[in-house]
């Protein structure tokens, strides 16, 4: 038993050092340049990383709130961050966020002229109101899952519920809902998927919505 024990844990050592060598070599390798490197820190995509932003950042959001108290709407995600103020005045908010810290550097897109991507919205000023949309990468083609994968039959169920549930979520009318779910439902049907499962699954979603957001609580036109 001793030396299955100890043979076991040898093979689990064997294997951990066959892992880092790869890693910490920064493999695969083209020539001398490596395909994939990694800086030090955690990665920006796991757990810490964002829990680690979120503190140290707080600082930087509450001395933002203190220095301009006529910020009508502030919030961000990690490095993303979305302010509504007067277009005239947000060269002040950049120039305090650039002294905040040096080793940050900050990029602001001012919303009063163009629409403005935040996360995986598209928003725009029109009117004197706030409005958006789910935003659209342009260099995605949107590929989705095709019907003839392997996945089990779960999975496209739940991307046609989700996507459509996303779309709706996303939009702040339903002019605007539908230009999307009849982008995403031509995707689908090009990727070999059933036309009578997509409506089922959008109307489930409509309903679901629905119940979620009261009509009266969405944004008029």
């Amino acid at each position: 038993f001793v030396l299955f024990v100890w043979l076991l844990f040898a093979f689990a050592a064997t294997i951990f050092c066959l892992a880092r060598w790869p890693l910490r070599a920064r493999w695969p390798l083209q020539g001398r340049r490596p395909l994939q490197a990694r800086l030090d820190g955690p990665c920006k995509v796991d757990g810490p990383s964002k829990l680690l932003a979120n503190i140290y950042l707080s600082a930087c959001d509450r001395g933002l709130m203190e220095a301009f108290q006529n910020i009508d709407l502030y919030t961000r995600y990690l490095d993303d961050g979305f302010c509504h103020r007067s277009c005239s005045n947000h060269v002040g908010i950049f120039n305090w966020l650039s002294n905040w810290n040096e080793s940050i550097r900050w990029a602001i897109t001012c919303i009063c002229t163009l629409d403005v991507p935040y996360l995986d919205l598209s928003v725009s000023f029109i009117n004197g109101l706030l409005r958006w949309e789910l935003f659209k990468e342009p260099q995605n083609n949107y590929e989705y899952l095709p019907r003839r994968s392997v996945h089990p039959k779960h999975v496209f169920e739940a991307l046609l519920n989700s996507e459509c549930l996303r779309i709706l979520r996303r939009c702040d009318n339903e002019e605007k809902a539908h230009k999307h779910l009849t982008f995403f439902r031509n995707k689908m049907k090009r990727r070999g998927d059933c036309m009578k499962v997509f409506g089922r699954a959008m109307d489930a979603a409509k309903k679901k919505h629905a119940q979620a957001v009261p009509a009266g609580a969405r944004p008029q036109a």
